[in-house]
């Protein structure tokens, strides 16, 4: 340990220009409207997504995300 801080310290307190533009970037936030329809369609796929895996026991082959499935 490098003046008694672990590494994972070293590297949250470190400092300079490039972390400073990280923490200065303007904070965009979506809306209540917004907030709600991303649960509902999210919630969606995760049904269905449950549904053609679990449920039905669909082949998945060699797909890399479960967006990919036909459902």
């Amino acid at each position: 340990m490098k003046n008694g801080k672990s590494q994972i310290q070293q590297y949250y307190q470190r400092r300079g220009e490039e972390i400073q533009a990280l923490y200065n970037r303007p904070y965009v936030y979506l809306s209540q409207a917004e907030m709600d329809r991303f649960v509902v369609e999210t919630t969606q796929h995760l049904v269905r997504i449950y549904s053609c895996l679990w449920l039905k026991s669909a082949e998945t082959g060699n797909l890399l995300s479960a967006l990919s499935l036909s459902v």
